[in-house]
């Protein structure tokens, strides 16, 4: 069962519309709800005799045969599947706007009427979002025009359920736990009641219901690199926000060499917990290549950024190519936002892909932003303006 959340002293990161911003100081209040799903997937049947890799030459000598498979032209036939059910945790953090404070006596609020449900990528955990260092806070910019967030760990990592990082850690049981916690939200049926006499920027941690749960007219997901493939395979929402992505799968074998992937385990710490089969990026330098572009980030935020990242599973590397090269028709409005520096998605130029990478979703919008990488909420470029909530 995963451990109650603390309040955040190093939180997540700030990326997307107006992010790289420096967040101003905001009152807020969040909990750390954890929220049980059942669900079934169709994943990837990789075969019983798949070995899980135990050591870093293991690891890395799966690691080349997969990258020598993915030089092949891409196989679109459906892979073979088998159905993986369980009874599992997700770790979350949901915010909402304080009162307004210039108004003491008014100690109710109004829930906001749209949620941002916000899906963090590889290498990086919910924190993402929030990242306290230089007060670089997606959530905080979100909340102050009127959103509310929630956060999570996706299955298998951080705080929420530790699963098999082979047979269960894959994009389908992914997708599918972020499907039934957007059912959930959307029924009223998770508890994210917060108590409007304590003080602003409270934090708390429960499972229990306390009133009526909210319900929001509607919501809109948002997710960062390999967290935008989960969301774009999801679609059946308000509206879809993917970040750190595009449907080019032609320069995702440069950024995973460039991730420097290892173990998890040994590295100790927070990711002592691991199992092998967990991989993690193997140093700052593999973080600054693959997330950081020249000149449009402070040096100063790559030790804080690194010291928070999260694995990814072999399961995920073997199995979501397919997913990631598959394209779906999205109806909802949608935002795609990619650093033109981008590496996985873009080979460092997204201005010179020719991408038709919106003819997928015709309600959807593109930006591409100039002099940054994949993780935009560590980065300084700031564009705006913020859409209303509800349009």
């Amino acid at each position: 069962m995963p451990q109650p959340r603390k309040p955040l002293a190093l939180g997540g990161a700030a990326f997307f519309l107006a992010t790289a911003l420096v967040s101003p100081a905001l009152a807020r209040h969040c909990r750390n709800p954890t929220i049980p799903v059942h669900i079934t997937a169709a994943n990837t049947d990789l075969g019983a005799d798949f070995p899980t890799p135990q050591t870093d030459v293991e690891f890395t000598d799966f690691f080349l045969s997969n990258l020598q498979h993915g030089r092949q032209p891409p196989d679109t036939t459906p892979p073979k599947t088998k159905n993986v059910t369980g009874d599992y945790e997700l770790a979350a953090t949901y915010c909402e706007p304080s009162p307004d404070p210039a108004n003491s006596s008014n100690k109710t609020t109004t829930t906001p009427k749209v949620l941002q449900i916000l899906t963090h990528g590889i290498g990086f955990g919910h924190d993402y979002w929030d990242f306290a260092y230089y007060e670089y806070s997606y959530v905080n910019h979100a909340l102050a025009h009127g959103y509310a967030t929630l956060d999570w760990d996706r299955l298998g990592l951080g705080e929420s359920t530790r699963l098999d990082p082979v047979h269960e850690v894959q994009l389908p049981l992914e997708v599918e736990a972020l499907r039934e916690l957007t059912r959930l939200l959307r029924a009223g049926s998770v508890d994210l009641h917060l108590n409007p006499d304590s003080d602003n920027g409270e934090t708390t941690t429960t499972t229990t219901t306390t009133t009526t749960p909210p319900k929001f007219d509607k919501i809109v997901h948002v997710g960062h690199s390999l967290g935008s493939s989960v969301v774009y395979a999801l679609a059946a929402v308000d509206g879809l926000v993917l970040t750190g992505w595009s449907t080019v799968p032609d320069f995702m074998s440069a950024g995973f060499i460039g991730l420097h992937l290892e173990q998890a385990r040994p590295k100790g710490g927070p990711l002592a917990g691991y199992a092998p089969g967990y991989v993690v990026m193997g140093d700052v330098t593999a973080l600054h290549t693959d997330f950081f572009a020249p000149g449009a980030y402070d040096p100063a935020i790559l030790a804080p950024a690194y010291a928070a990242t999260q694995p990814t599973t072999v399961g995920e590397i073997a199995t979501g190519s397919y997913m990631a090269s598959t394209k779906l028709e999205v109806t909802v409005p949608s935002l795609v936002i990619t650093g033109q520096k981008d590496l996985i998605f873009c080979g460092t130029d997204c201005f010179g892909t020719n991408d038709p990478n919106l003819a997928f979703a015709p309600r959807s919008r593109e930006l591409k932003l100039p002099s940054d990488e994949s993780a935009r909420n560590y980065h300084r470029v700031r564009i705006g303006p913020w859409p209303k909530p509800g349009t």
